[in-house]
């Protein structure tokens, strides 16, 4: 398996907005693969947002990533 985690800073008053698109970003994600989605807020650092998600990998994942042609392409 492998997990995807990105992270966010966010203005505050953006919020509301920002976990509205990340619930609609959770269904494509799901979609695509993914076996378990999280968003996680950072109660330490207002504004900080993590979101992560697990699936499993096969061969199209390696070479999406650019992980078989020698680097990270994207």
């Amino acid at each position: 398996a492998v997990l995807v985690e990105l992270a966010y800073q966010i203005d505050p008053a953006d919020e509301p907005a920002f976990y509205q698109a990340m619930q609609a970003m959770r269904g494509v994600r799901l979609r695509d693969g993914a076996f378990r989605w999280s968003l996680y807020q950072d109660l330490v650092r207002p504004g900080e947002v993590e979101v992560g998600d697990a699936r499993k990998q096969g061969k199209d994942d390696v070479q999406r990533c650019g992980i078989g042609h020698g680097g990270l392409s994207g």
